[in-house]
């Protein structure tokens, strides 16, 4: 236990330190973990012996990345995607296969071992793909859109693979070097049936057709369940064995735990929940991805890296150099700009984790020799390495186009990021947000009722479930680029502390509040938030202005009555909020205010209002005669 906790210890420690200091150097954290993982394993400290232990653990940070990725994309935007994702995703990893398996005919490897090592190479590693993605906030542009495309199709190409691999072997099977198992995505065996290719693909289609049918019938009830008992851990273990009991169905049907995350966040992805779910995930999502890459450096062989070093950097640089030209001119086809095609490129030129994989799989069918398989997998974990220091050179590079960048930004504006966020969904809210949605703004809404929420979901308006008041919802829901938060929140004391979250965190975010009363008010202008509306103001003096037009005064004196009670109701309001610590001043100047206001209507009205027809004396008067 005792030695469990110092390499525990250990690994955070590093984490702690190797991020930071990667940020202060402009370098990519991914980078760190890789460096720091590489020091903590046995060929350098020794701190931790068992890397493939922690990657096993490690790798659900993967599937949880591919699930946070899945709620960003809604089913119709994925057939909107489909031609991206069939036509790039096919040329790219066709070119790449082709390419690379030809590159490793020449360095002297036989035809079929090249061409399963070259298929392996011509993936892409999603984790670390989207890692650089997410840190430079490229997903929602049309760059990261065509580079996602790549990846997903990626994770669909694997499935024939997989069925054909065994198929191919020849001579007895090999146990398996001991190298890196990362996400091992079953082979299509996954429920100990003997079935045919074609059968085991029907399989899987049919596990995702289940999976989608399942999750319109029986996962959103549920969440309303758990949403009703209003307890957050619950919340959140119920939303990780969504992920994970989907995960394991799709690993069954031969299917990846990635794409079978995938496929759970695109279920959710127009659920009322998810940005709860986006919030309670991301933080083991970061932890958990974070450890991959530190156990991946790990796992790096040194030994056999020295020992093959010419050929290890000679594959290493031809195959980044032609992924990076391939993938750019491939993009350039999509008509991306050149500088975004080129980020793009360097970002996915690594080898993905599920090479490690397929080379297992290939040395256990006797299609890899084990020096073979041990050259390739330090070429996967080198690549993975190289990418983040090309993508600090690429930063540069971009950073010297900055007029060019600045040509192509209108590429980058993100449409589905919220123009308005509406905190609370109540009667108030509704109203507000109906009017935004009716003038064509995107509005994003939240509340923490799932029965306000399911109500509100009938009437076709897009709601999401969530505690407004948590920064991390904030971040998930888009505040950040949002240009107004509207907080319709019926607790009072909940609204003040939204508004100045706001204002301590979102500076440019303008916040219009809904106030509860007067004392509400006060705390609002003392939180530093100037814009906000007395819930029950506006609707009380409409009713006191259809009293005085049924007591026979004329509509254009009962308007401009009211006009000039609010706006001297206003001024008063903001004069005596200074005055609140002192009770004798403030309720002495508050009964000034109020007798001001009735000798000026009074005035008003002996201007132009009869009052003698209409039976109406001002207060101040009747208080004389008395």
């Amino acid at each position: 236990m005792t030695s469990a906790l110092g390499v525990a210890a250990a690994i955070l420690l590093a984490a702690c330190v190797a991020v930071p200091l990667a940020q202060k150097l402009r370098m990519s954290s991914v980078l760190a973990y890789l460096i720091a993982g590489a020091i903590l394993g046995p060929a350098v400290l020794g701190v931790v012996q068992s890397p493939q232990d922690i990657l096993h653990i490690s790798e659900f940070g993967v599937v949880l990345f591919m699930f946070l990725i899945g709620l960003e994309l809604h089913l119709s935007r994925l057939w909107e995607m489909r031609g991206q994702i069939l036509g790039l995703g096919t040329l790219q990893v066709g070119a790449c296969w082709a390419g690379l398996s030809g590159l490793l005919l020449l360095a002297g490897f036989e035809a079929l071992p090249a061409a399963v090592a070259g298929f392996g190479l011509a993936l892409s590693s999603t984790a670390v793909a989207l890692q650089v993605f997410s840190e430079r906030n490229l997903l929602p542009t049309p760059g990261g859109r065509l580079g996602f495309s790549i990846l997903l199709y990626q994770d669909l190409a694997v499935i024939p693979v997989l069925v054909a691999l065994p198929l191919l072997g020849a001579g007895p099977k090999a146990p398996p070097e001991a190298a890196p198992q990362v996400l091992p995505e079953a082979a299509v065996g996954g429920l100990g049936l003997e079935l045919s290719g074609f059968w085991e693909s029907a399989l899987s289609l049919v596990a995702v057709v289940v999976a989608l049918v399942l999750g319109r019938l029986f996962i959103r009830p549920m969440f309303r369940l758990i949403a009703a008992t209003r307890t957050r851990e619950i919340f959140t273990a119920f939303s990780l064995l969504i992920i994970v009991a989907v995960s394991l169905g799709m690993v069954a049907a031969g299917l990846s735990m990635a794409l079978g995350a995938f496929v759970a966040g695109v279920l959710l992805s127009d659920s009322e929940y998810r940005h709860e779910l986006e919030a309670n995930i991301e933080p083991f999502k970061g932890l958990l991805l974070g450890l991959f890459f530190l156990s991946v450096g790990m796992n790096m062989d040194f030994a056999t890296l020295g020992a093959k070093w010419g050929l290890v950097l000679g594959l290493l640089t031809a195959v980044v150099a032609f992924k990076i030209v391939t993938i750019t001119v491939l993009l350039r086809v999509y008509r991306l700009p050149l500088v975004d095609a080129i980020q793009i490129g360097v970002m996915l030129s690594q080898v993905g984790e599920f090479a490690f994989v397929l080379f297992s799989l290939g040395a256990e069918s006797g299609i890899l020799n084990p020096e073979s398989q041990s050259v390739l997998n330090g070429v996967v974990a080198l690549s993975m390495l190289s990418t983040s220091l090309l993508v600090v050179g690429v930063d540069r590079f971009v950073r010297r186009l900055n007029s060019q960048a600045e040509q192509t930004a209108e590429h980058r504006v993100d449409n589905d990021h919220p123009e308005v966020l509406v905190a609370g969904f109540g009667r108030f809210g509704q109203i507000a947000a109906r009017f935004l949605r009716a003038h064509g703004l995107r509005t994003t809404l939240i509340d923490h009722s799932a029965d306000v929420i399911e109500s509100v979901r009938r009437f076709k308006i897009k709601a999401y479930y969530g505690d407004a008041t948590r920064l991390d919802l904030l971040h998930a829901a888009g505040l950040s680029t949002a240009r107004v938060l509207v907080i319709a929140l019926d607790d009072a004391k909940k609204a003040t502390q939204l508004a100045e979250l706001c204002t301590r965190h979102f500076p440019k975010v303008k916040v219009v509040v809904r106030a509860y009363d007067l004392i509400h008010a006060y705390e609002l202008l003392d939180a530093g938030v100037s814009t906000f509306e007395r819930e029950t103001f506006d609707s009380a003096l409409a009713v006191g202005k259809q009293a005085l037009r049924a007591l026979g005064f004329g509509a254009f004196q009962v308007e401009q009555a009211a006009v000039r009670f609010k706006q001297h109701d206003v001024d008063t309001m903001h004069r005596l909020h200074s005055m609140r610590g002192n009770e004798t001043e403030y309720f002495s100047r508050a009964i000034e205010a109020r007798e001001e206001i009735e000798r000026m209507l009074a005035t008003d009205h002996e201007d132009g209002l009869d009052r003698a027809e209409a039976g109406w004396q001002p207060a101040h008067q009747d208080q004389q005669r008395s």
